[in-house]
C-alpha cells in the first residue's frame, strides 16, 4: 500500500509542503525507551530530516561533554554513540571540540580540582537547534505557531539559584512546568505575556544540569499566526 502523502504548514520554517511527525526533543538525547509524552509537530523533509537531525545530534554530543551533565546517568550511558560517531569521523561537534582549550577547574573555596577544556562553539549551530525546539514545544503545548520573523534571545544559564528564583517567579506568574517522561533528559517552564502571548520565556533543562533560557519576541513582532 502506498505510503499516504500529507501536506500541511512545517511548524519550524512556516512553509506549505510534505509533512512528517517530528519529536520536538530530540530522540537521540534518550536511551532505547521514549516517554509516550513526547511532544510531536508537523515538520517538512527540510526541516525534520535534513537541519533538524544534524542540529539534533549536534546538540547530544555537546551536552555529553559538557562538564555540567558528564557525571549524569543518561549521558554516561549513551557517550559510546558518541565515541563510535567520532572513530567514524561522523561527528562535527568533535570537529569543533578537537579547537578546544583546557582550563583550570576549581572547588568553591578556591582548590585546583583538575582540568577540563573549554570548547568555543558556533553559536548558531546550539542556537539554531534551541529556536526550532521552541518553536515545536511552542505548538505543541499552546497550539499556536510563533510567527517566521520571531526573534529569539538563547542565553546559557549558569547560575542554577537563579534560575530557581526566576522559574519560581515565572510559575507564580502563571507560567507551567512541562517535563517529558521523569524529566531526567528533558524538563522545561514556560510563561506568556497574557494580552500578547508570543511575548514568551522558556527554560529549557537537559540532563537536571544545563538550562538554557530562550526569550521571543521581546522586541515585538506580529501577532500569532494559527
Amino acid at each position: 500500500m502506498a505510503k499516504k502523502i500529507v501536506r500541511g504548514i512545517c511548524v519550524y520554517c512556516g512553509n506549505l509542503d510534505e509533512v512528517t511527525e517530528d519529536h520536538v526533543i530530540p530522540k537521540c538525547l534518550f536511551l532505547t525507551g521514549r516517554p509516550g509524552d513526547m511532544p510531536k509537530v508537523n515538520a517538512c523533509k527540510a526541516c525534520n530530516n535534513a537541519e533538524k537531525s544534524v542540529n539534533d545530534t549536534y546538540l547530544r554530543d555537546f551536552l555529553l561533554l559538557d562538564m555540567d551533565s558528564a557525571e549524569q546517568p543518561v549521558p554516561q550511558q549513551l557517550f559510546e554513540k558518541f565515541a563510535r560517531a567520532v572513530h567514524r569521523d561522523q561527528s562535527i561537534f568533535a570537529h569543533h571540540a578537537m579547537r578546544s582549550q583546557p582550563v583550570e577547574l576549581k572547588t568553591p573555596s578556591g582548590l585546583f580540582a583538575g582540568l577540563a577544556y573549554g570548547i568555543q562553539l558556533p553559536d548558531e549551530r546550539i542556537t539554531k537547534e534551541l529556536t526550532m525546539i521552541v518553536r515545536g514545544l511552542y505548538y505543541a503545548y499552546i497550539d499556536e505557531r510563533l510567527p517566521q520573523m520571531t526573534p529569539f534571545e538563547v542565553i546559557r544559564q549558569r547560575d542554577m539559584s537563579e534560575v530557581e528564583a526566576n522559574i519560581q517567579v515565572l510559575l507564580k506568574l502563571g507560567g507551567k512546568y512541562m517535563p517529558v517522561g521523569d524529566g531526567d533528559v528533558f524538563e522545561c517552564v514556560y510563561g506568556c505575556a497574557v494580552e500578547k502571548p508570543d511575548v514568551s520565556l522558556w527554560y529549557l533543562n537537559f540532563y537536571r544540569r544545563v538550562v538554557f533560557s530562550v526569550a521571543t519576541n521581546r522586541r515585538g513582532s506580529p501577532g500569532n499566526n494559527r
